[in-house]
């Protein structure tokens, strides 16, 4: 499951030939560039975070409680996922919250979930409450200036 549609989804359905990949999008620009087969793919759109960056830090996730779950990533909940991409929505505006929360929502306790650019103090608390909790974390250079956060169940080496 990949939180992103864009140049490198060519690559991640090459990766798995096999299984099922799916992408979630927010971005109706990022969506409307891709070919009909990889937007056929498109297991959810318009997921949005469900709080804005503004709302965040006075609340931290450990104040605000559960949050309700995302109609847009319920749809994808009837999948055991494997691996979680999150490398959307962009991360300026309301940051990746609300996809940090969905792949929460969506991740069994062997799913493997990797954060780009988790140095961002939003995401990387965010994904520290939600993700982290009983998985062992490994930080990775990115390649383009950040870090990518692997987290991973704890009694698998990595």
């Amino acid at each position: 499951l990949i939180f992103s549609l864009g140049h490198d989804s060519p690559m991640w359905l090459r990766m798995n030939p096999h299984g099922l990949t799916r992408f979630v999008e927010d971005s109706r620009a990022w969506l409307d560039m891709q070919p009909p087969e990889r937007q056929g793919r498109c297991g959810a759109r318009g997921l949005r975070p469900p709080l804005d960056r503004g709302v965040w830090h006075p609340l931290r996730p450990r104040s605000s409680g559960p949050l309700p779950p995302d109609p847009a990533a319920l749809q994808l909940l009837p999948v055991c996922w494997d691996v979680v991409i999150i490398d959307a929505p962009d991360g300026w505006g309301a940051g990746r919250m609300g996809a940090i929360y969905a792949a929460a929502q969506l991740a069994s306790e062997n799913t493997v979930i990797f954060l780009d650019d988790c140095e961002r103090m939003a995401e990387a608390n965010f994904a520290l409450w939600w993700l982290a909790r009983g998985r062992s974390m490994r930080a990775i250079d990115n390649g383009h200036g950040g870090l990518t956060c692997m987290m991973y169940p704890s009694e698998v080496g990595a």
